[in-house]
């Protein structure tokens, strides 16, 4: 029972944080490590054929790991990547719906793997981009990303993690 505690103490209150989110997906009964997950579209095959999907009008599934979120009252901004490169996603309140727009914005951090269903969208500045109708969390972090400037100084927990 002390190490239970002794573990609860050491937590920083980011971590705590980020179970805390993960627990709201567990309460509206998703799956919060899901098995399985079929992405379709790579991002490397999205913005080669971005012109195609935008004519088409066709659904996208793709899966990323979430590098920053940009909220702006009902939509949100955000960048995510794959194995192949770095694409935005778009979400909006109307198109997501009320309660999912909730979980999306109050239950994801940056380190997170999601998957997206959505369609092919531009933005005003010319930015290929997704609009999502649709997410799935696949992997929650429960530790933060290293900073990219300043990333792992400590050499023995660079090799180790």
């Amino acid at each position: 029972m002390s190490s239970n505690m002794e573990l609860k103490n050491n937590i920083n209150d980011e971590e705590q944080q980020r179970i805390r989110k993960l627990g709201l997906f567990a309460e509206k009964g998703l799956e919060t490590y899901p098995s399985i997950s079929q992405q379709y579209t790579t991002v490397a095959d999205y913005l080669k054929n971005n012109k195609t999907w935008l004519k088409s009008n066709k659904t996208i599934k793709m899966a990323g790991r979430i590098r920053s979120i940009r909220l702006q009252g009902g939509s949100c901004f955000l960048q995510f990547t794959d194995h192949t490169g770095a694409l935005q996603a778009f979400v909006r309140k109307d198109r997501l719906g009320e309660e999912s727009y909730q979980l999306f914005k109050n239950g994801l951090d940056a380190g997170d793997i999601v998957e997206f269903v959505g369609n092919a969208f531009v933005t005003k500045t010319k930015e290929p981009t997704i609009l999502v109708k649709k997410f799935k969390l696949l992997s929650k972090a429960l530790l933060p990303i290293p900073d990219d400037y300043y990333g792992l100084k400590d050499p023995d927990i660079r090799f180790r993690r």
